[in-house]
């Protein structure tokens, strides 16, 4: 973000002052002393040492580290704009049957908005404080009509205004700590942070942080010869509070820009602005307050939504136009000292050339007038001689290395492009190109991700509850490569296992040769397993789990078989209600929940026999809660998830009812990424291989399983094949486990 302007023009002008002054003052001196012979020497050896220092020191510190942004600077960037709205009240029932249909019928139905034009934003300095060096910015989206794009129901400009500190090198936010607003030039590190600072889009406004971003530098390579640094951040689930309203954010932010002055390059965002239900209500549907069974509802539950969704990304010929502008950049950086330093330089090296000798012809001639015989007339011209051959060579090495550095920093891009082989140019910012599921509707409300802290911690009313967690040591410099484990502490309802109030604690491990090992504690009384919250928070005698999303750690212990594994489990991907909040079954608040996160990246350390392994895999975890289902009414439970090897992950989960016959709630849900999904409601099982434990001979699990399903003109045939079983059987209460 350098203009002309911008440079150090202080600086510059002091240089050429000072190239004038001291000469003129060096004149004087010299003639006061009556050294009028050395008064070219001196003049010339000054002009040459100020240029060498000055092109040395302009560069380096002047013109890139104190490079100020101009008063009524302004950027602009031409972006694809995408914007999707729903421009009506999120109901939770649609398509199902968790809204009574009275309440739903209360709300307008109005069309969801969607626009795709091309946009400017325009970041303005408004005011320059040129004391502080403080300066004011406008920042605003455009849209095809030259207006500031206002979302929500056109509540919410995109427009703020804030104060930066002026220097490229920095571009922190003063009022606030919120970091930068864009990353800084010639930033070698990994991380940084950028901030979202808001003003409720008016210019006296207080300024508030929205959010602080954590920037990760992902990349680095050229783009048609530039050089380019890609950083990016990506949150979940943020709760943010923008223009004096609450939402929730998911947000994907990429800046790709030139490390060298700091000027951006290319811009990438996908913003996703979820709300409450009731804030849906007083946005488009406020009338409908009046309504008791509306407000009895809200008291009930408060489903999550998403409100818009904005994706800005700049375009082609907005890329090459930022491209030519750091190319022109680079030349200034490199031209303004050479136009200055090179001139001073020469004049220099003439004056030295031409009365250096003179100067020496004066000595000898005086010399030879005070004293002809005198010796020295013999020596002098030898060591003046010799020191004009040393003045030469310094002089040509000046020369030489003012040359290479002018060609160093004018070619520096070239230069460092010989250490990449590749120009990986557009591939810098443009998503990654994930296989995905075909069909008309592909995804799920991002409603549906949102996970509170309170959420993940023990619901004290619940019958039964769990937290469950599972690994598959699939990392190549695992240990136990191909083993896999799981652990789930279980809280038992009062008849779940022969009436009796039961607390269970599951660790299995499993190998590569289809063996297990149960280092679990089961049938133990209520109270052994202590769960408190918010965030998971449980323990079962030595052995505990604790965390928040994204983070979580699990620690199990069994002293009687000598085996104790500590597990870091770190989410990969967005958590997905399947029960509960905004979810496609009917429960309402703490009654029932289910969510689950079905990819995790996994590390720790495992003992048992005596030997202790480093693992690391890819892990799963889900959170399940339930206060009024009776055991009777159901005849078992189904579930299952699983990675692919191309990324994609699959999860069901089906709850078959005694009565009526083939009554079911499920949910099968299959993503190729965080946020494109498709979930089939309506989807079959067949066994068509069984196993039976000897235990319980009327129960049988299966070996190979068949699940079809389909949604629009998608179409799920799948064949599971299951191995290494283990089977966990309570013969009295005719209830078992297979995992």
């Amino acid at each position: 973000m350098v203009e002309w302007s911008a440079l150090p023009w202080d600086t510059i002008i002091l240089i050429i002052v000072i190239s004038i002054i001291i000469p003129i003052l060096l004149a004087f001196i010299y003639i006061k002393i009556r050294r009028y012979e050395e008064i070219g020497i001196a003049i010339g050896l000054f002009l040459i040492i100020l240029s060498s220092v000055s092109f040395f020191y302009l560069i380096p510190h002047e013109i890139v580290e104190k490079a100020m942004l101009p008063e009524d600077y302004i950027w602009e960037d031409i972006g694809n704009v995408h914007y999707w709205e729903r421009n009506s009240v999120f109901a939770p029932s649609e398509g199902y049957f968790e809204m009574p249909y009275q309440i739903t019928g209360l709300f307008s139905k109005r069309q969801p908005i969607i626009k795709d034009f091309k946009g400017r934003q325009v970041i303005h300095a408004t005011y320059y404080d040129d004391e502080k060096k403080e300066m004011i910015i406008h920042d605003a989206l455009y849209d095809e009509n030259n207006e500031i794009f206002r979302v929500i129901n056109e509540m919410e400009p995109i427009s703020e205004w804030y104060r930066i500190d002026s220097l490229l090198s920095n571009l922190e936010f003063v009022n606030v700590n919120a970091g930068r607003m864009g990353i800084p030039a010639n930033s070698d590190r990994t991380s940084d942070k950028v901030g979202w600072v808001e003003s409720n889009g008016q210019e006296n406004e207080a300024e508030k942080v929205v959010l602080v971003r954590d920037m990760e530098k992902i990349d680095e390579g050229f783009i048609d010869g530039v050089k380019a640094q890609v950083w990016e951040s990506t949150i979940y689930n943020k709760p943010i509070v923008w223009h004096e309203t609450s939402y929730i954010c998911d947000e994907t932010l990429r800046l790709t820009v030139n490390p060298k002055t700091g000027y951006i390059l290319h811009i990438y965002r996908h913003l996703v602005i979820s709300a409450r239900l009731s804030q849906f209500i007083d946005i488009y549907s406020p009338e409908t307050w009046k309504y008791r069974s509306v407000n009895r509802y809200l008291k009930l539950t408060d489903p999550i939504g998403e409100a818009a969704l904005l994706i800005y990304e700049t375009t082609d010929n907005s890329l090459a136009e930022h491209v030519d502008s750091v190319k022109g950049l680079y030349n200034d950086i490199t031209y303004i000292p050479l136009a200055i330093c090179i001139p001073l330089f020469l004049i220099g090296l003439l004056i030295l050339w031409r009365y250096g000798g003179r100067s020496n012809y004066w000595k000898r001639h005086k010399a030879f007038d005070d004293d002809f015989v005198s010796l020295r007339s013999t020596y002098i011209p030898s060591r003046l001689r010799t020191l004009k051959k040393v003045l030469i060579i310094i002089i040509t090495g000046i020369v030489v290395v003012a040359s290479l550095a002018s060609i160093i920093t004018m070619f520096g891009y070239y230069e460092e492009k010989l250490s990449i082989k590749e120009d990986v140019g557009e591939l810098f910012f443009e998503e990654e190109e994930l296989p995905t599921p075909p069909g008309t509707n592909r995804g799920i409300d991002l409603g549906r991700h949102v996970l509170e802290p309170a959420d993940e911690g023990a619901h004290k009313s619940s019958r039964r509850e769990w937290w469950y967690f599972n690994v598959f040591f699939n990392e190549p410099g695992s240990d136990l490569v191909n083993w896999s484990m799981i652990v789930s502490f279980n809280k038992m309802a009062f008849n779940d296992i022969r009436f009796l109030k039961r607390d269970n604690l599951f660790v299995i491990l499993y190998d590569n040769a289809s063996e297990s090992y149960n280092y679990g504690a089961l049938d133990k009384r209520r109270g052994v397993l202590q769960a408190d919250g918010p965030g998971v928070d449980v323990t079962f005698e030595n052995s505990w789990a604790k965390g928040e999303y994204p983070n979580w750690q699990v620690h199990t212990e069994n002293a009687e078989n000598g085996f104790i594994a500590d597990l870091d489990f770190t989410a990969d991907f967005l958590p997905v209600w399947v029960l509960g909040r905004s979810s496609n079954l009917p429960r309402a608040k703490d009654s029932a929940g289910n969510y689950y996160i079905p990819r995790c990246l996994v590390k720790g350390n495992i003992t048992f026999n005596g030997d202790t392994y480093s693992v690391s895999g890819i892990g799963y975890h889900d959170h399940v809660w339930e206060t009024l289902t009776r055991r009777i009414i159901t005849r078992g439970w189904e579930w299952l998830n699983i990675h692919f090897d191309n990324g994609w992950e699959i999860y069901l989960s089906k709850f078959t009812f005694r009565t009526p016959l083939n009554r079911y709630v499920a949910a099968l849900i299959l993503s190729p990424d965080n946020r494109n999904m498709v979930e089939f409601n309506r989807f079959s099982i067949e066994y068509i291989e069984t196993a039976t434990p000897p235990e319980l001979p009327l129960m049988k699990h299966p070996l190979k399983i068949r699940v079809e399903a389909t949604r629009d003109d998608m179409v799920l045939n799948m064949d599971i094949e299951i191995y290494n079983t283990c089977d966990i059987v309570w013969r009295l209460a005719r209830t078992g486990i297979f995992e």
